[in-house]
């Protein structure tokens, strides 16, 4: 049994209308992360495996309280839920496979 947790943070997701229609998210929790989808549910499963793959090996940052962040035009905050035990299994899958992590777009195609 795994004794890796549960995260939720908060991120910042961001419509974009130009060249097509997306969403980019991003996390003042993990600076860096930054990722994207066709739509706000690709975005999020997106930002499940970009915030698992940041905190890889890396002490987990305490969540903030996303309350008191100004967004701009087009921009919401959510909360995304890692399952650090889920990842490390299925990144496991995919190492012992040779195959690419599949993505929320492939695996909506």
């Amino acid at each position: 049994m795994s004794t890796e947790p549960t995260l939720t943070y908060p991120v910042i997701m961001a419509e974009h209308h130009d060249e097509g229609d997306y969403v980019t998210v991003t996390s003042p929790n993990i600076p860096g992360m930054v990722t994207e989808g066709r739509t706000h549910q690709q975005a999020a499963e997106s930002a499940i495996d970009a915030i698992a793959t940041m905190l890889d090996g890396e002490p987990y940052p305490e969540p903030q309280d996303p309350s008191g962040w100004s967004l701009a035009d087009g921009e919401r905050s959510a909360y995304v839920t890692v399952g650090m035990a889920q990842w490390y299994r299925e990144k496991a899958a995919w190492q012992a496979a040779g195959s690419p992590r599949p993505t929320p777009e492939a695996e909506a195609d």
